[in-house]
């Protein structure tokens, strides 16, 4: 099995550098570009700190989530097991990794170290501490899978887990650019990808697989008390990123309802609603 050696600890510090020097680049240079070119009249970002702040993290985060995505769709789509979740566990600790998934991983874990490293100084939010925990417990998912060869559920995870960011994205900086239609339009492919993958993919083709294939397909290895652990262990953060998933469906739930009540979309999540 894979181990984290000198040459993975250099690629992610390397990426994680890298990432922080584009994220300061692209909340700059990219995002004034982005408003000079797409806003509507009536937009006032640049009069009120805290919300430029968030218009230019959310340019960023529409930038990597939507490269990760895609990167993460092309080298999944072509793998038997995003179809068949029994080629998950079969002979699972002697797959064999290929440099495509191996640079998913990198990237992968490259992004969450940086976002750990920038949570702190980001606009406070009322989820500011389930998010810091998300971060944590994703990191730990993906260095447990990438550690004892388990890369085909962690890589369908971190796929399944991505899709609907760069749609939330998008929704927010349209929002802020007041591209209403195009914010609207946004907010329902998030709405129908976030129920979809957050919570029927996720739980239902990979966790019910944890739950029940492994104990199929990995009876002998789960005899060992090591194993034994680790299978429930990995449960226990799958639960816990699905309760966070859970606490933001409400979130969603909550604009929606705002929504169809005639107000405008707002993020709910944050502690000075007025100014989104």
């Amino acid at each position: 099995m894979p181990d984290f050696t000198i040459n993975e600890l250099g690629s992610t510090l390397a990426l994680t550098g890298l990432f922080i020097v584009i994220r300061k680049i692209t909340e700059n240079n990219v995002a004034d570009w982005i408003l000079q070119r797409f806003a509507r009249p009536g937009c006032d970002i640049l009069r009120n700190p805290k919300t430029e702040h968030k218009y230019r993290e959310g340019c960023w985060k529409l930038f990597v989530h939507a490269w990760i995505v895609v990167y993460g769709l092309i080298a999944l789509l072509p793998m038997d097991y995003l179809y068949d979740s029994k080629q998950l566990w079969i002979d699972a600790f002697n797959h064999k990794m290929t440099p495509v998934l191996y640079w998913y991983y990198m990237i992968e874990l490259a992004y969450y170290c940086s976002e750990v490293l920038t949570h702190c100084v980001a606009v406070k939010r009322k989820d500011f501490l389930i998010m810091l925990l998300h971060h944590v417990v994703t990191l730990m998912l993906i260095l447990t899978s990438y550690h004892h060869n388990l890369f085909r559920v962690g890589t369908l995870m971190m796929l399944f887990h991505d899709l609907m960011d760069p749609f939330l994205e998008m929704a927010k900086v349209g929002k802020y650019l007041h591209l209403k239609k195009f914010s609207y339009f946004m907010f329902l492919l998030l709405t129908l990808t976030y129920f979809y993958t957050r919570l029927y993919l996720i739980p239902f083709y990979v966790w019910k697989s944890v739950i029940y294939e492994v104990p199929l397909y990995l009876a002998q290895d789960l005899q060992v008390p090591y194993f034994a652990s680790l299978y429930y262990f990995c449960n226990v953060l799958i639960a816990i990123l699905m309760c966070l998933n859970c606490v933001w469906a409400y979130f969603l739930l909550a604009a929606i309802i705002r929504f169809t009540s005639g107000r405008e979309l707002a993020d709910t999540r944050s502690d000075d609603e007025h100014n989104d």
